[in-house]
């Protein structure tokens, strides 16, 4: 990594903007690494693999060798620091001793030099050639895994058998017969391995490569405990800084690098090229900022029991290049059992499973200012009791379909009851922009969602029998429970397809025939048969909207003289305003834009529509729609109270009166409505 020249005290929030030398203190500003760490009141050591020598006293002049000799029990105490100058160090960091609230044991790179943790450690005995492939005798034990038989959901690709060739790790084959280049097979089950077969990329001799395998369960675990890094000895209030860790042969639900138990900060760390999850965080009240998990076998950055925790301004990327199966823990991250967390200016793309999956007793979180792009079956999982979740100013792109159980939504809300999705952007996602389902384990009720933008979703397949739409309510017990769920001020890009299954709006609950059952792009349908978005509308696709649906990097922001802009509802009053974009940019609390970003002429909002009298609906026009939806309200069945909009007659409240002026000007006996500022005195009967 590279760091452009930092003058000490220049201000900081991340790791990266500091330079050589330098990290970033609690106060924001970059100061030089020595200085920083050593306060008088700690002890600093300082780890040097070129130089160093674990009988020397751990100083700056007389280095230890390994890391593992710096965090062990009898050397580092609460408040120390250890420094790491540049090398690959190799096995696992297990400290001994974890730190207080107060006094946090700080472990880091010299920042600007590059600092390797690996797992790999060097395959003995000799290769010999059997056909297209290469043979070598095991020379190990099997290792602790999961693996629970054929029917384990997980299949073949649970086992942790590892092969690094020249640095690269193999793909991993289950039969001697898939075996090719860049593969490797392991013979024997996983309880008794006793042949490693391989074909190198460019069919190389393995005698002449480096040929590694790894035995480690995970790099950095301050339990001490081989399966798992929750249970046993554990320790927290550590400060991980500038260290890459690779090369592990961790179960596919172990993380190589784990937090701890409380009160851990992980700062511009690497965790790749692992067999399983690149983070496990657990525990409580843990920070992870600026990190990196990238082409991890199974997930990037994953949780389980955490509680306060903050992740942001991170990357999970590439995972799950093992090919676990998508439908159960693989992709970005899995969390489980995860309360009063915030998720933010995350990017959770081109994983080979959903970016984000929070799964199983989640609550009270929030997940904001993040971009998920191309990430298979889903963006964002929000699944069985995962509650009261506050989703906003996030950018939903490219989610692919994983056939037969995804269909490839931005955001899918599965047996969650309770969140909230605000100023989200859906586009260009294979099945839609967002599906709220429910299933046998719970009801998916009281999601609310507003101002969102949905913009060209479904992927157009007329020969596949994938179902796709822009929103959708399915699979719950009846009416009741599908209605429970309520958007506003919604944009839903117009499809067209009136009897299709590729459209804008689906409503099907469980078991329902043809009778309850709605497939249309049609924003009146949508409206009579869900019982909501009375003001959400629908866009032209030939009239402005973003700025290029094709880009999904910069394309969504919205265009000059955008459809869109202005159209975003006032929050109800229990919601607090969302007052700055995905962007940072302000945003009103009356007349905002609708989705992720808020458009600027320059430095100037452009000003909010005045709107229709009459348009009950928010759909800019005055139909017979408007007339219904005001007299439902007064039975009972829709709540209209604070649309002004829906007032026609000016006296401050919405009434039947209303809807027999709206039907009276629609058919002509009223050449204008009493509250439009244009109906003079005099043109109004």
């Amino acid at each position: 990594m590279s760091f452009a020249s930092t003058a000490q005290g220049q201000s900081c929030y991340l790791q990266q903007d500091c330079g050589p030398g330098m990290l970033c203190d609690g106060n924001g500003s970059c100061q030089p690494v020595r200085s920083l760490l050593d306060t008088g009141n700690n002890t600093l050591y300082w780890v040097d693999q070129a130089g160093g020598n674990d009988a020397f006293p751990g100083t700056e002049s007389q280095p230890f060798k390994t890391i593992q000799r710096a965090v062990q029990a009898n050397t580092i105490d609460p408040g120390d620091a250890v420094i790491i100058r540049a090398g690959t160090y190799y096995g696992q960091v297990s400290p001994g001793t974890g730190g207080t609230a107060g006094n946090r044991i700080t472990i880091t790179s010299f920042p600007g030099e590059e600092v390797i943790v690996s797992g790999a450690i060097n395959l003995t005995g000799s290769w010999t050639q059997d056909g297209n492939a290469w043979r070598l005798s095991w020379p190990y034990e099997a290792l602790w895994h999961r693996y629970e038989g054929p029917n384990d959901l997980f299949g073949e690709a649970r086992r942790r058998d590892v092969l690094i060739a020249d640095g690269q790790m193999l793909q991993a084959v289950y039969s001697r017969a898939d075996v090719r280049e860049g593969t490797f097979f392991l013979e024997g089950s996983p309880y008794n391995p006793t042949t490693m077969y391989t074909m190198l990329p460019g069919n190389k001799n393995p005698n002449s490569a480096s040929m590694q395998t790894s035995l480690l369960n995970h790099l950095f675990n301050p339990s001490n405990n081989e399966p798992s890094c929750r249970f046993g000895n554990v320790k927290g209030f550590y400060h991980l800084i500038g260290i890459t860790f690779r090369h592990t042969a961790n179960d596919g639900q172990m993380g190589a690098v784990c937090a701890g138990t409380e009160g851990s900060i992980i700062e511009n760390v690497t965790a790749e090229w692992t067999n399983g999850s690149g983070f496990l965080i657990s525990g409580n009240n843990h920070i992870v900022r600026g990190v990196r998990a990238y082409h991890n076998g199974m997930s990037g950055i994953r949780g389980n029991i955490c509680n306060n925790c903050v992740v942001e301004h991170s990357e999970s990327k590439f995972n799950n290049w093992k090919g676990y199966k998508p439908f159960w823990e693989s992709g970005g991250g899995k969390w489980l059992y995860t309360s009063n967390s915030v998720f933010r200016n995350l990017d959770f793309s081109d994983n080979e499973g959903p970016g984000l999956w929070l799964d199983m007793d989640n609550f009270d979180n929030i997940i904001e200012n993040n971009v998920f792009d191309n990430n298979l079956g889903a963006g964002l999982f929000l699944e069985w009791t995962t509650d009261r979740t506050i989703v906003r100013n996030n950018v939903f792109t490219r989610a692919r379909y994983a056939w037969p159980t995804f269909y490839g939504h931005g955001l899918l809300i599965h047996a969650a009851n309770d969140n909230i999705v605000l100023h989200n952007t859906f586009m260009k996602n294979e099945g839609g922009g967002m599906r709220i389902r429910a299933d046998d384990r719970d009801r998916a009720i009281g999601n609310r969602y507003y101002n969102n933008l949905f913009i060209a979703n479904t992927l157009i397949d007329w020969s596949s029998d994938r179902k796709s739409s822009e929103i959708s309510f399915e699979e719950h017990s009846g009416d009741a429970d599908a209605r429970s769920n309520k958007g506003e001020g919604n944009v839903f890009w117009y499809r067209g397809y009136s009897t299709h299954e590729y459209n804008t709006y689906q409503y099907r609950t469980k078991g329902s025939n043809g009778s309850n059952v709605v497939r249309s792009s049609t924003l009146a349908d949508w409206q009579n048969k869900a019982l909501t978005d009375y003001m959400s509308s629908t866009i032209l696709p030939a009239e402005p909207h973003v700025v290029d649906t094709t880009d999904h990097v910069n394309g969504w922001r919205l265009a000059a003289e955008s459809q869109v802009i202005g159209r975003g509802v006032s929050l109800p009053a229990d919601l607090t305003p969302l007052l700055v974009d995905f962007d940072g940019d302000p945003r009103p609390v009356q007349g905002a834009d609708v989705g992720a970003d808020q458009y600027k002429f320059g430095e100037i909002e452009p000003p909010p529509p005045s709107g229709v009298s009459g348009d009950a609906s928010g759909n800019g026009l005055v139909t017979a729609l408007d007339a219904s939806l005001i007299l439902q309200h007064a039975s009972g069945l829709v709540d209209l109270d604070g649309n002004t909009h829906a007032d026609a007659s000016g006296d401050g409240s919405v009434s039947a009166y209303d809807a027999s002026l709206i039907l009276q000007y629609i058919t002509g006996f009223l050449t204008c409505l009493p509250a439009d500022i244009a109906c003079m005195p005099g043109k109004r009967f």
